[in-house]
């Protein structure tokens, strides 16, 4: 699950800039997390801004900023975009919430990650000129429905100005 985080960050990094046309884009530094669950544990997060894993389920939760050049994006197509690498994409449900008091869309999915199915719940928000993407991956229905609770913390505790 580990190899698959970082394939991950490199699709989710790469589909940006590509999306974004090769312009310079900047990471958030108005950002904060308090989240500090048992059996999560922050882990080094490569090209994302914040990585944790469950040291009991491998699912992973990931925190991705992007800001600058994007202001004329829907949010369905920055999040299009963020699942542009991943194939056999099922779309489970997809809706507009509230994050942070801005419009998001939470999406849940299963898709293949080099071969690999794996299920994923997404939330993709704009604030002050930045893309924020939460995602929750998990190797299973049955570990990503155990740590759904978890995740839904995560979203509580951080705080993006």
């Amino acid at each position: 699950m580990r190899a698959l985080y970082f394939t991950f960050i490199t699709i989710l990094i790469s589909s940006c800039s590509i999306f974004l046309g090769n312009t310079k884009s900047l990471k958030s530094e108005k950002y904060s997390s308090h989240f500090n669950q048992s059996n999560w544990k922050e882990v080094d997060p490569d090209l994302s801004d914040l990585a944790y894993t469950n040291t009991k389920t491998g699912s992973i939760i990931l925190f991705n900023s992007l800001c600058k050049k994007y202001d004329n994006s829907s949010l369905t197509n920055l999040q299009k975009n963020l699942l542009s690498g991943l194939d056999n994409i099922r779309i489970i449900n997809r809706e507009d919430v509230s994050l942070y008091n801005r419009k998001a869309i939470k999406l849940t999915a299963n898709a293949r990650l080099d071969g690999v199915l794996v299920y994923l719940d997404v939330y993709t928000v704009k604030k002050n000129r930045c893309v924020y993407d939460f995602v929750l991956i998990s190797s299973s229905q049955n570990k990503i429905a155990i740590d759904r609770n978890d995740f839904q913390v995560f979203l509580k505790k951080m705080r993006i100005d």
